[in-house]
């Protein structure tokens, strides 16, 4: 079974000139906590993505699944 595909935060981020180091600060998370999100890794608590939601404007579903499941 897959991992969630978070890679449009990234993108998001990238597109936003915004490093993980300085989203994860307006998130008030470390970086690597940030970046296990992004990779999939990490599933964020609703209070946290709706915290990145409201940040990036992205869709809070979308960040809690993710865009389906990588490698599968």
């Amino acid at each position: 079974m897959g991992k969630p595909d978070r890679r449009f935060l990234k993108i998001w981020r990238i597109q936003h000139r915004m490093l993980g180091k300085e989203l994860a600060t307006a998130l008030g998370i470390s970086r690597v906590h940030y970046n296990q999100i992004e990779l999939g890794n990490y599933n964020p608590s609703d209070e946290l993505a709706s915290k990145i939601a409201k940040i990036t404007g992205l869709d809070f579903e979308r960040i809690k699944l993710g865009d389906g499941k990588e490698g599968l």
